[in-house]
């Protein structure tokens, strides 16, 4: 491997390491569980919309100006597993 060909698979880990990508979109309580359980695995969580809490007559479940979760890029795969294995045992209740 040569230096540009190492530079280029540094450069595109770096770019994956910063691109943040939605993974989970609900109301305030729920969102806050997920990012819970996804900063338990390590994996760094971005919310974005949650000024609503001082009107929590303004979210609803995935509705008008839910909470969104997002991820970086890398971490997308495990974090998928963790919110569907969420939603999988939530809906099992």
């Amino acid at each position: 491997m040569d230096g540009k060909t190492s530079t280029r698979i540094i450069n595109k880990a770096s770019k994956q390491n910063k691109i943040m990508v939605a993974i989970f979109k609900e109301s305030y309580l729920e969102a806050m569980y997920v990012k819970n359980l996804l900063e338990n695995y390590n994996i760094e969580v971005l919310t974005t919309n949650d000024v609503s809490i001082s009107e929590p007559w303004v979210v609803s479940a995935g509705g008008f100006r839910p909470v969104i979760l997002k991820v970086k890029e890398v971490d997308y795969e495990i974090a998928k597993k963790v919110v569907e294995d969420y939603n999988t045992s939530k809906n099992n209740l």
